[in-house]
């Protein structure tokens, strides 16, 4: 994949990355989780890629990390309609759903119910500078290995450049409810032969900035064109240029995608029109190995496009009626006088109407576009404290319905509740949020259903905070209390498995997905009053060693052994078994590493109520046959040592 190694080689001009900001039409997140997101963590070289579901979760932590120190930003914006749910995500990277309609229009772009999403950008900011990327190819396979696309990578070291940047994805983090950065880098340099970046979220329409004047001779790449082809070269021609020369990608290598119309004959006889095949082709009508040439490239006398912007109404933000709309494209545009509109041009094709799709081939390949639904919602689960929260907006012409959320680790459905519409003229979803007790499936699963009366919609769930994301934790409290102990009170973090295992493992194992709470009867008999309490002894120490609030977040809720696994799974013993003397020991023992927690946190600065705050397990009930005496003297013991402990 020759894209990919553009790829990597704009990653490693940025130095350590910052952020990566890609926008595509639809997306394969297969492609950007085992190629793109090892290369942006620095994890492999392009020979290099995960493979296993341990492999994506080792990404996944380092990714989570970064993101907890604020350090990293990668994310990836696309077209609502055209999100394939039924891939297999498997990492939190955010990727963030985009309704055309609701970003602004302005005066040379109409934004509608039937705009699409149509841009293929890259952003990648480091601590070595930043690179802008854009053309044809989409977040997918076929864009970055099976097509013939293009694409280029430009440094983004000129001032105008880079506000164009600014002006194309502020609207998008707006979009999504996000601020744009305040630390995003603006050169100050400035130079007129610098890259335009050019899209239709602001700045001078893509016609007006390719082409200086009028009369000039255009060339395009394209494989998609209007119905009305002929209707619309002779828009162009009436608006700016002289002649128009297209390079299509044919079907079957034989058919150009529209239908045949006998003015084309004529532009073609007065030289206005030509077809032409690709120069890199053979020269006869095979397309070699390719699946197809998706290419978008414009060219003029003095300019060089390359982009997502197809030779068609919608796709080159030609508007010229009131009810014509325009999709958001983004794209290069170079100067580029030196060489001439030959040079893309490959042998002449000669065209009539046998050269053109059927109704029928039109049809098959024509674009489906599945109805948006009357709302757009975003679904948003915070690692940090454990909760769901929703965002939307009724977009229906008529009356809002009830909408229901089916969430994962949820045991019933969300009823979700729409507002009286506000002076703006929206109606927008009361503020909802939900807390989930215990998190599991939203390991793997990571998508939602929303149900509108008979109907059903899914989307993908945006995961923040995800350095709070717990990926590892051990079996059972055996292997926990064995980590400290032959550790020293300092086990490493990869003494855990993950939480989530690759499928082929457990299958062999006869193990669910998830990793269980409470270990067999035989494990738990293995555990002695000698291990419990070393194992309390040493976790004490480590948590008085603590010199800083990070840290001690680490321990309570975050690295495998952290205070709430060992809370849930003491919890989760003592909701399996009678009560027993050791059972209580051990609630008494975690409690008190809960106190001594808490007490490091208030000395280490941190506030008094939080994760902490709902730790301490209520004492079981002691065995019946105890005596009283001794019932009373093990309470006494214990409320005095620790008193004894928090002095």
């Amino acid at each position: 994949m020759k894209l990919l190694k553009e790829f990597e080689k704009a990653i490693k001009q940025v130095g350590e990355v910052k952020r990566v900001w890609m926008t595509t039409f639809n997306l394969n997140i297969e492609l950007v989780e085992t190629y793109l997101l090892p290369l942006i963590l620095h994890a492999s070289s392009v020979e290099q890629k995960p493979r296993t579901r341990m492999d994506y979760e080792a990404m996944q932590q380092v990714l989570g990390e970064k993101n907890l120190e604020k350090n990293l930003d990668v994310r990836v914006f696309c077209d609502k309609r055209f999100v394939e749910l039924n891939q297999n995500k498997r990492t939190a990277l955010p990727v963030h759903t985009v309704v055309p309609e609701r970003l602004a229009s302005n005066e040379s772009v109409k934004l509608t119910k039937d705009s699409l999403f149509h841009p293929k950008v890259i952003y990648i900011e480091g601590t070595n500078g930043a690179q802008l990327g854009a053309g044809s190819a989409n977040l997918t396979i076929s864009g970055w290995a099976r097509n013939r696309e293009v694409f280029s990578f430009v440094p983004v070291d000129d001032g105008g450049l880079a506000a164009s940047i600014r002006s194309f994805f502020e609207p998008l983090l707006s979009h999504v409810g996000e601020a744009f950065p305040q630390d995003f880098p603006m050169p100050s340099g400035s130079s007129s032969q610098a890259p335009v970046f050019c899209h239709s979220l602001a700045g001078k329409p893509f016609l007006d900035q390719l082409a200086d004047e009028k009369g000039e001779p255009l060339a395009v790449w394209s494989p998609y064109f209007p119905r009305d082809l002929n209707g619309f070269v002779e828009a162009l021609l009436k608006e700016r240029f002289s002649s128009v020369r297209l390079v299509p990608d044919l079907v079957q290598n034989q058919y150009i995608r529209t239908g045949w119309h006998e003015n084309l004959n004529r532009l073609c006889e007065q030289q206005q029109l030509g077809f032409f095949l690709n120069p890199l082709t053979s020269g006869s009508d095979s397309d070699d190995q390719c699946a197809m040439t998706h290419a978008k490239l414009w060219k003029t006398p003095s300019r060089r496009a390359v982009g997502s912007w197809n030779f068609t109404q919608p796709g080159s933000n030609l508007v010229k009626e009131q009810d014509k709309h325009c999709n958001i494209e983004a794209g290069l545009i170079f100067h580029d006088s030196e060489r001439d509109i030959e040079a893309y041009l490959g042998q002449p094709l000669e065209v009539n109407e046998s050269r053109f799709a059927s109704q029928a081939l039109l049809d098959e390949e024509s674009l489906t576009v599945p109805p948006t639904p009357p709302f757009d919602i975003q679904v948003f689960f915070d690692w940090s404290n454990s909760t769901y929260s929703v965002k939307g907006i009724w977009l229906g012409s008529e009356k809002p319905q009830p909408l229901t959320l089916a969430l994962p680790d949820l045991a019933h459905e969300l009823p979700l509740n729409w507002q009286a519409e506000n002076p703006e003229g929206e109606v927008r979803l009361e503020d909802k949020t939900v807390k989930v007790s215990e998190v599991q499936a939203l390991l793997k699963q990571r998508s939602y259903t929303a149900k509108l009366v008979e109907n059903q919609y899914a989307g993908l769930i945006i995961e923040l905070h995800t350095g709070y994301r717990r990926a590892q934790e051990y079996p059972g409290l055996k292997e926990l209390f064995d980590a400290f102990e032959l550790s020293g009170g300092n086990p490493t973090e990869d003494s855990a498995p993950y939480r989530v295992q690759d499928e082929g493992e457990q299958e062999e194992a006869g193990e669910s997905l998830m990793a269980t709470t409470v270990e067999p009867k035989s494990k738990q008999d293995q555990l002695s009053y000698f291990r419990m309490f070393s194992f309390s002894q040493h976790y004490a120490q480590t948590l008085e060693s603590v010199k800083d609030l990070q840290t001690l977040d680490r321990w309570v809720r975050i690295r495998p052994g952290c205070l709430l696994e060992l809370h849930k799974k003491v919890k989760a013993r003592i909701k399996a078994e009678q009560p027993s003397l050791f059972n209580w020991f051990l609630v008494q023992e975690v409690n008190q590493l809960v106190a001594k927690a808490s007490a490091r946190n208030i000395k280490l600065g941190g506030e008094a109520k939080g994760p902490l705050a709902n730790l301490q397990i209520k004492l079981p009930s002691l065995p019946k046959e105890l005596s009283d005496v001794y019932r009373e003297w093990l309470e006494e013991e214990y409320s005095r040592s620790t008193s004894e402990g928090a002095k």
